[in-house]
């Protein structure tokens, strides 16, 4: 069975301070996660409640994940960048086709000071949820875009002009000045931070599966790792909200005015 990693333990006071924290920080970002899926009287549609829970989850799983690491303004700031350019994968990359990409990562400095992402995030709100994925080994696929993410960003970092970084394949030029607006202002931001180092992956890197509290992950897939065969190790990780919890509050999204 996979490792499962449990929060630490708070007493029920402590616990129930943390989750009203963590939902007023995801909170904003769930409303228009779901208004951008459905309106309030569909909220409860067959074809739309899937979608509906997995983003409640996913915001929730977010602003835990960060309550638990706390970051300085630069690790949040590098973080942001890096998940502009995951969450526009296909465009900064200039490829067609979308890429599978994660829902969030972790962004740490080593006692070198050099940037390295540490954790990839993968927010699932039930066990059935992950399992729909393991066919099509979204994992790998999911680390090797990160891979070439931070390929990407070191590029930034380095080469003068943005038109020397080609696509990966022929793409309109409606893609062309998309990808060269977002690597431009990518670029601004990176440059901002007057990083040092370069960007890399943890050799410690772990690719956590996130579930709700009490879900229960038995077959995590095949093992996945890096281009150059380093195995990257997968945990399974309880949240410290249940099924019951991304209900109530899509219940409550549902009764507001």
């Amino acid at each position: 069975m996979p490792e499962n990693l449990t929060p630490e333990q708070k007493t029920p006071e402590q616990g129930t301070n943390t989750k009203k924290s963590i939902v007023e920080a995801a909170y904003p970002e769930i409303t228009k996660a779901i208004d951008a899926i459905t309106s309030k009287t569909n909220i409860r549609a067959k074809e739309k409640i899937g979608h509906v829970k997995g983003a409640v989850f996913e915001h929730l799983a977010i602003q835990e994940r960060i309550a638990q690491n706390p970051e300085t303004e630069t690790q949040r700031e590098l973080r942001q960048i890096f998940e502009t350019l995951m969450h526009n994968a296909g465009v900064a990359l200039g490829v067609q086709k979308a890429l599978s990409n994660p829902d969030g990562i972790s962004v740490i400095f080593d006692k070198h000071n050099r940037p390295i992402v540490d954790e990839i995030h993968e927010m699932k709100a039930s066990a059935i949820a992950y399992a729909i994925n393991i066919d099509d080994n979204q994992p790998q696929k999911t680390l090797r875009t990160i891979q070439r993410l931070v390929n990407l960003v070191n590029s930034l970092a380095e080469e003068a002009d943005i038109d020397n970084l080609q696509p990966s394949e022929k793409i309109s030029n409606k893609l062309v000045k998309k990808r060269r607006r977002l690597l431009t202002e990518t670029k601004q931001r990176i440059m901002a931070l007057n990083l040092k180092e370069k960007f890399s992956l943890s050799p410690h890197l772990k690719y956590m599966i996130i579930i709700p509290k009490g879900e229960v992950i038995t077959n995590l897939g095949r093992k996945i790792s890096l281009k150059d065969g380093t195995p990257v190790e997968m945990v399974v990780v309880n949240s410290i909200f249940s099924i019951e919890d991304i209900h109530k509050l899509i219940d409550q999204y549902a009764e507001t005015t």
